[in-house]
């Protein structure tokens, strides 16, 4: 691959701008991150970068990392590692904002080789419009065309704008601007930041340093971080009986399951994406661990397939087909299947909503109790 004039003209500039590249890792790829990781004062830096990165949901630089390109990739890529010890809902906000700060320089970017370039690099196939179309018109609103597989894996999922019935379509191709193959990549970006962390969350050495040097401040943060109900809905969760907060729909469900019977096709995706949903963000179960589980809740179905079985479940999970991590159906979606035993008298809208209701009232039950022992010991 050419390299762009940005990269050989002003490497300094390349790696401060965009500083997930591999040119950019290459730069501190002699670091030995053990030997960082034990530099407490540089750990607690980073944790007030990350406090401030989450609050304001942008990337403000303090001076002295304006001005040392090296110290601003360590900053980054250590703060990466303290945020996969934290709870996995500020994974994506915080992949969300490095992420877009990587697009902002993208957008501004002179160069289009390097813009081409960078795209590249994250997966993303880029081709000059005019070796796709022959219409000048197209020609002239466009700049470049991508693939509609790796258009489809990376588009913004919420946005109107994006969806490809809004978007011209040519020989396999889908036709974009310069600014909406930066927005391309801010998601390509996004995605690798999720991986890393991923990757990190599981190395037992990394985790190991970083507790024993900043483990008290790590979760006086994640407390600041985080709503206290979210924490404490998650501790509590742990220690109750699943029949006692799941659903009257869910406990209906799994009862014909564990008794060997043929559920729906929607019965079935009613429990595997609750159940996911359960273990993932109310347990925060690794997604992986959760497909395990909900594998074994089916093996007693009279008709079980562990192959067809963890396809499916992982499919709902997001981690194979469409990428999408399913919610269980609405509740009026239930009462209009047949599969609610209660007729809406539960209250929520949701099967999770129940969940977080129970929760929500055995934590209230729970408390009202120690204050009521409390008086009576005086």
């Amino acid at each position: 691959m050419v390299l762009p004039r940005c990269l050989i003209d002003d490497y300094d500039r390349f790696t401060f701008r965009y500083p997930f590249t591999r040119e950019a890792k290459q730069r501190v790829s002699n670091v030995v991150i053990e030997d960082v990781l034990k530099d407490r004062e540089f750990l607690l830096r980073c944790l007030e970068f990350i406090e401030r990165t989450l609050r304001t949901g942008r990337i403000e630089l303090p001076s002295d990392l304006l001005e040392d390109v090296e110290k601003l990739l360590l900053t980054l890529y250590t703060s990466i590692i303290i945020v996969s010890l934290l709870d996995k809902r500020l994974w994506t906000r915080f992949a969300d904002i490095l992420s877009k700060y990587f697009s902002s320089n993208l957008e501004s970017e002179v160069d289009r080789e390097c813009i081409t370039y960078i795209a590249e690099e994250f997966g993303i196939d880029v081709k000059n419009v005019r070796k796709v179309v022959r219409c000048e018109k197209l020609q002239i609103f466009f700049d470049v065309a991508v693939p509609l597989h790796i258009y489809l894996r990376y588009c913004p999922r919420n946005d109107p704008n994006w969806k490809l019935v809004n978007r011209y379509v040519a020989r396999g191709h889908v036709l974009l601007t310069y600014r909406d193959l930066a927005r391309l990549v801010e998601e390509a970006v996004e995605k690798h930041i999720v991986n890393m962390l991923e990757n990190a969350s599981k190395n037992d050495i990394i985790r190991e340093i970083i507790v024993e040097q900043i483990g008290n401040e790590l979760k006086k943060l994640e407390t600041k971080l985080l709503p206290r109900t979210a924490l404490s809905i998650s501790k509590l969760a742990r220690n109750v009986s699943e029949n006692q907060i799941f659903p009257p729909c869910i406990n209906l469900i799994l009862a014909d399951v564990r008794s060997g019977g043929n559920p729906s096709h929607m019965a079935r995706f009613t429990l595997a994406s609750f159940l996911l949903n359960y273990y993932v963000k109310i347990l925060k179960i690794p997604v992986e661990e959760a497909v395990e589980k909900v594998v074994d809740v089916f093996r007693s179905v009279a008709d079980f397939d562990e192959r067809k079985t963890r396809y499916q479940v992982q499919h709902i999970a997001g981690l194979v087909g469409g990428r999408k991590f399913y919610l269980p159906p609405s509740c009026d979606e239930l009462r209009s299947l047949g599969l609610c035993p209660t007729e809406g008298k539960c209250r929520v809208k949701n099967p999770l909503g129940y969940v977080v209701k129970m929760m929500k009232s055995l934590r209230r039950e729970r408390t009202e109790n120690r204050k009521r022992e409390a008086v009576n010991e005086v």
